[in-house]
């Protein structure tokens, strides 16, 4: 920006935040650290579609953010006269929206006149995994249309949105995630011996993980299967911290599947750093992904990855020069896990391949630079 347009911007500008949910996921926890990175005399507001909030203890203090408590407003016609009534009264500076479950405050917005919108796409749920809806299509092509940028993490969305919304520079905005790699970092010998013994984690035990939700599109069941093919000699042990609809179903498969014991469920976690110093191997299984933050922190800890090819992952994970399993095939999961689970030489390249890789291109401060840029453009 020039100077002459950063004296444009309010001195206090106001920005609405619109999720479909702000229970903790991906997108919240990436606001929630650009909200610290941006100027202190910004001002967030924060509303949740659905009414939940459970991503709120990771925003600063006020008064720079506030959750609004509001119910959560009908669907249809009548959702949107809600948000266009709110939006009046809140009057932002700068409308920020997140995902489908939240496309129609961007519709909402697009009627008042002076408010810019940035809306944000980071994927799909479970019901457009195979393909798109075409309502969905249509609808986002309209939307999209009317507001005044879109960004998306990943080289996949920006080729839907280029090629089935029909978005067009300078309106499309790729920002791949970012994550704080001073924060993140390999583990000293120290460190790793102190969070293995938190854990309880045998000696000689290799110590595969997962971080995030245990929601359906993660296909956690896969994981499950994929590691009971393991050598039965193995020293394994799979830990699975988060929360989420699928947990008591995992516990029962787990002991369908006889590996009950080498499989622990830890709950949600505050801080995933001392989960991720004790591990030997990340895991993840899903049918649907873009960028996920979890993999760049496992990434930035000097971890390999054993995923499914999905979203940019391939991309991500391509100097572990690993061939990652397609989405669904347990066979080809189990496959890659055994392989890294028989080599530590391996295992150690491809973590530091891992680690070199997210200081080149998934660096936090890149990615807030280039947030901030964007936020400053539209409110001057």
């Amino acid at each position: 920006m020039t100077r002459s347009e950063r004296t444009s911007i309010p001195p206090h500008p106001r920005i609405l935040h619109v999720f479909a949910t702000f229970d903790a996921g991906g997108p919240q926890v990436r606001t929630a650290k650009l909200v610290r990175a941006l100027p202190e005399t910004w001002r967030h507001r924060f509303l949740a579609m659905d009414g939940r909030t459970g991503a709120a203890a990771l925003l600063p203090p006020e008064p720079g953010c506030e959750v609004l408590d509001v119910p959560p407003p009908p669907r249809g016609f009548l959702r949107v006269r809600r948000l266009r009534r709110l939006l009046r009264s809140l009057r932002p500076h700068l409308l920020c929206t997140y995902n489908w479950g939240a496309i129609e405050a961007a519709w909402a917005a697009s009627t008042l006149p002076g408010l810019p919108v940035l809306h944000h796409e980071e994927g799909f749920g479970p019901e457009e995994i195979r393909r798109q809806k075409r309502r969905r299509v249509w609808f986002r092509r309209w939307v999209l249309s009317k507001v005044q940028g879109l960004i998306v993490p990943s080289r996949v969305l920006e080729g839907i949105a280029l090629r089935d919304w029909k978005i067009r520079p300078p309106y499309l905005h790729y920002l791949p995630n970012g994550i704080e790699t001073g924060a993140f970092h390999p583990p000293s010998p120290a460190e790793r011996r102190a969070a293995r013994a938190a854990l309880r984690i045998p000696e000689g035990t290799v110590a595969c993980g997962f971080v995030g939700g245990l929601r359906p599109i993660k296909d956690l069941p896969a994981m499950l299967e994929a590691f009971a093919t393991l050598p039965k000699d193995a020293e394994a042990l799979l830990l699975l911290a988060g929360e989420g609809s699928e947990g008591e179903a995992l516990r029962a498969r787990a002991g369908e599947l006889g590996i009950a014991d080498r499989v622990r469920l830890l709950g949600e976690i505050p801080d995933p750093l001392p989960l991720l110093h004790a591990l030997d191997l990340f895991v993840l299984s899903s049918r649907s992904e873009q960028m996920p933050l979890s993999v760049l922190e496992a990434m930035a800890c000097g971890i390999p990855v054993a995923a499914t090819a999905v979203g940019d992952l391939p991309e991500m994970l391509r100097e572990q020069g690993l061939v990652l399993p397609r989405a669904g095939d347990v066979a080809g999961l189990g496959k890659l896990w055994t392989e890294l689970l028989e080599d530590e030489a391996r295992r150690r390249a491809a973590g530091e391949a891992n680690r070199r890789k997210v200081e080149k291109a998934y660096d936090f401060a890149r990615m807030a630079a280039s947030y901030r840029d964007l936020y400053e453009s539209l409110l001057a």
